[in-house]
C-alpha cells in the first residue's frame, strides 16, 4: 500500500514536470544584433512592457495580465499587480540583460526578446504563472486572465 502511494506521487511529479515547457532558445547567444548590458538599465513597466532610455518596448512571444484600468476583470487586475512586483524583483535580482529588437507593435512600441542572465523574461514569468506564451504574429487571440 505504502509503495503504491509513493509510486502515485512519483507519477504525479513526472506528469507535472513534463508539462512545463523548456525555456526558449536564447537568440542573443553570439548575435551581434543584440544589445547587452546591466539589467538595471531596463525599467519594467509591467509583465510584458519595458523601458530603455525613455523608449517603451513589448516582449515578444508572451502575454501577461493587465493592471487596472486596462484589466478585463478584478482577478486580472490583481494578478497584474502581482506580476508588476514579480518582474521588478526578477530584474532587480539579475545581473545582465540582453535585448533583441524585432519591429514595432500597433501602439508604436518596439518589440523585443528580452533575456535576463540568459533566460527569456517571459519564461521566467510563465514559471510563476504570471505570463502565457502568445504568438501575436499569427493573430492569435490574447490569453484570457479572467476565466
Amino acid at each position: 500500500m505504502r509503495q503504491s502511494y509513493r509510486l502515485g506521487i512519483f507519477a504525479v511529479f513526472l506528469a507535472a514536470a513534463s508539462c512545463s515547457a523548456p525555456p526558449p532558445e536564447n537568440l542573443c547567444d553570439g548575435n551581434p544584433e543584440c544589445l547587452a548590458g546591466r539589467a538595471d538599465a531596463v525599467r519594467p513597466v509591467d509583465g510584458d512592457t519595458y523601458e530603455l532610455q525613455g523608449r517603451r518596448f513589448r516582449l515578444i512571444g508572451y502575454d501577461s495580465p493587465e493592471t487596472s484600468p486596462h484589466a478585463e476583470c478584478l482577478a486580472e487586475a490583481d494578478l497584474g499587480e502581482e506580476t508588476v512586483s514579480a518582474v521588478q524583483e526578477i530584474f532587480r535580482d539579475a545581473d545582465q540583460v540582453q535585448i533583441l529588437f524585432r519591429g514595432v507593435d500597433e501602439y508604436g512600441r518596439g518589440r523585443a526578446h528580452v533575456y535576463l542572465d540568459g533566460v527569456h523574461v517571459g519564461h521566467l514569468l510563465e514559471q510563476r504563472g504570471l505570463a502565457q506564451r502568445w504568438n501575436e504574429d499569427r493573430s492569435e487571440a490574447k490569453p484570457s486572465w479572467c476565466e
